[in-house]
């Protein structure tokens, strides 16, 4: 029989890639969704939300492994990040069945969650860690991965990078010297499942990126892409003040038209934290695993997957 393995957020960035690769490895998979889809031979739909018992039950009960990816990365206020980032892990660990073997839990997290001052964001992430290890039972085998920034196709942030730099310029957020880590989606996946029940990741909280020992700086990520495209931009730093009156400006414009703004004060923190870099416990040191896809190769096909999807 197959193993099972229990994934939310299956619909979005991250969750489509796990999907795929559990399928391919021979996983039964499970996957929660809001609206219906059409299940295949490989992949069960539960339609339901975390505030659905029953389907939580459904989803997790048999699981060998559950994959936590769903995740809010914009929200009108704090309580709206919680409902998803923290609330959802009590959610399914109330779910678990009391009856049969515990499923491995894994959580992917953010380094955002190190800094938890810095945002409602990164508040909520880290306090769905706690949640996870104040209230798991004694009996479950749990991981949190906290992942930097994630980029592959699918990928709608990078994207809005390529189309500045058709359109001639890159804006920098924050100094020319801040640095982060990065990791190409599947690399990320790739780790997340060489850990189902891999004894040496139980209880801990690890941190995975592509390798790239001190990071890179946004210069160097405008740089790489803007070569990949042959383009020449002009390139412009933002500092803190100026996005924060923007930021000021969009949050007020998102009560009058009622939309969830992406560039919050809050999230140029974020954007302007001088430092992004994995430097705590790394999964690649529990696990056969190393990361494939540097910076280069993984704008290239993101470049080239924008191309195909005539998005750029």
């Amino acid at each position: 029989m197959n193993k099972i393995a229990a994934v939310t957020g299956a619909t979005g960035f991250v969750g489509k890639h796990m999907v795929r690769l559990l399928t391919r490895q021979g996983y039964h998979v499970r996957a929660l969704t809001r609206r219906p889809q059409p299940d295949s031979d490989h992949v069960e739909w539960v339609e339901g939300t975390f505030q659905d018992e029953l389907a939580l039950t459904r989803l997790i009960t048999g699981a060998d492994v559950v994959y936590h990816i769903a995740g809010a990365i914009k929200a009108r206020n704090f309580a709206e990040f919680a409902t998803i980032n923290r609330d959802s892990v009590m959610a399914l660990l109330n779910a678990l069945p009391n009856d049969e073997p515990r499923p491995h839990f894994i959580l992917l997290s953010s380094l955002a969650a190190r800094e938890r001052s810095l945002s409602h964001y990164a508040e909520s992430k880290r306090q769905g860690e706690e949640v996870l290890f104040d209230h798991a039972p004694a009996d479950l085998d749990w991981t949190i991965i906290r992942a930097p920034a994630v980029y592959g196709p699918g990928d709608y942030e990078i994207l809005k990078l390529f189309k500045s730099l058709k359109w001639g310029f890159s804006l920098v957020p924050g100094s020319k010297s801040n640095r982060t880590s990065l990791i190409f989606v599947e690399d990320l996946v790739g780790a997340m499942a060489e850990c189902a029940n891999c004894e040496q990741v139980y209880s801990k909280i690890l941190d995975v990126d592509d390798n790239r020992e001190d990071g890179y700086s946004l210069q160097e990520i405008f740089s790489t892409a803007s070569e990949i495209m042959n383009r020449r931009a002009v390139k412009l730093t933002a500092g803190r003040k100026s996005l924060k009156l923007f930021a000021h400006t969009n949050k007020f414009m998102s009560r009058i038209f009622g939309y969830v703004p992406m560039v919050s004060p809050e999230k140029v923190n974020e954007l302007c934290h001088p430092d992004w870099r994995c430097r705590d416990e790394h999964i690649k040191n529990f696990i056969a695993w190393e990361p494939k896809i540097g910076l280069n190769k993984g704008l290239e096909i993101c470049f080239r997957w924008y191309r195909e999807e005539n998005l750029l």
